[in-house]
């Protein structure tokens, strides 16, 4: 019998998918992974043993309790091959396998962006970048943020040289602890303006992300009720 999901799992289970995992490092930056959201009865039942860490206790009951029956696969890119996030099941599943296995099920793209800790992966993606820079395609063909990444990538590069030449140990600290000096000086301006503008594209992007999620949880859930009702 399929169980009723209540909106705050369904956020939960949002926040959830999207810091999950270290995606910065799993999910190419011109083609995302693809992810597929689903309910099954059994989610969680493998959280004992299988990374990653839950708030309140790796069990199913904690799982079931936080998110409802919802669980996801992914893939990186363009491959035919998802596992499972907490070990739902072993090993591999096709795409066919997963619609067959989980018939309430939607499918989405992500990309690296998801995860909070993207702007520490920029030069982790740099020959992705420096593809992005020289893409000459039509604007629909092009990469569907490609100006916002051009543009986080350059005010890094600027906020990096900046740290590493502009200030002294004493100014780090002040930066890393969130001091204010009296007496602001122009680099240290600089420096906050570029870290300001960073932050807004990285809301930016994250959104753009966050909203797949969102969509595809509410589109499963909506069936997961329509087939809890029968």
């Amino acid at each position: 019998m399929m169980r009723k999901i209540s909106k705050e799992q369904q956020a939960r289970f949002c926040e959830h998918l999207a810091g999950s995992h270290s995606w910065y490092k799993h999910l190419p930056l011109l083609h995302g992974g693809r992810f597929f959201i689903f309910t099954d009865n059994d989610a969680g039942k493998n959280y004992p043993v299988q990374p990653p860490r839950l708030a309140s206790g790796n069990t199913k009951a904690v799982y079931q309790m936080a998110f409802g029956t919802l669980a996801f696969a992914w893939s990186r890119g363009n491959e035919d091959c998802f596992v499972s996030d907490g070990g739902l099941f072993t090993g591999i599943l096709t795409e066919e396998e997963l619609r067959v296995r989980f018939p309430n099920h939607a499918q989405i793209q992500l990309f690296p962006y998801i995860s909070g800790e993207f702007v520490e992966s920029i030069i982790f993606h740099e020959k992705d970048f420096e593809t992005l820079r020289l893409e000459n395609g039509t604007p629909e063909n092009q990469h569907e943020n490609r100006a916002l990444l051009i543009e986080i990538e350059l005010l890094y590069l600027r906020e990096e040289y900046l740290w590493q030449t502009a200030f002294t140990d004493v100014e780090r600290e002040e930066i890393i602890c969130d001091i204010e000096p009296d007496e602001i000086s122009p680099n240290r301006d600089k420096y906050k303006r570029l870290e300001k503008r960073i932050g807004e594209i990285l809301s930016e992007l994250y959104e753009s992300e966050i909203k797949k999620v969102e969509a595809a949880v509410r589109a499963v859930c909506q069936q997961s009720e329509v087939l809890w009702a029968k």
